[in-house]
């Protein structure tokens, strides 16, 4: 299950934790702490989070269909 890249105040520990208006954010495993994708949750499907980002006008993605190799997670709650 993906966790969130460290402890954070004002972050989720794991990406399922993600509400409707929360931010997800990635880096890939050459961009260590620098992030290089943000998308929006913007709802669920069961407990699966569904990401919308400007990327192809992609909507309502879920996260199970993310490519979730190599990267660092950071689970944002707004």
């Amino acid at each position: 299950m993906p966790r969130a890249a460290g402890p954070c105040p004002t972050g989720w520990s794991n990406v399922y934790q993600l509400r409707a208006g929360d931010i997800l954010q990635y880096a890939n495993s050459t961009s260590y702490n620098k992030m290089v994708h943000s998308m929006v949750t913007t709802g669920h499907s069961g407990n699966v989070p569904l990401l919308s980002y400007h990327t192809s006008n992609t909507k309502n993605k879920p996260f199970t269909a993310m490519n979730i190799k190599g990267r660092t997670w950071w689970a944002n709650k707004v």
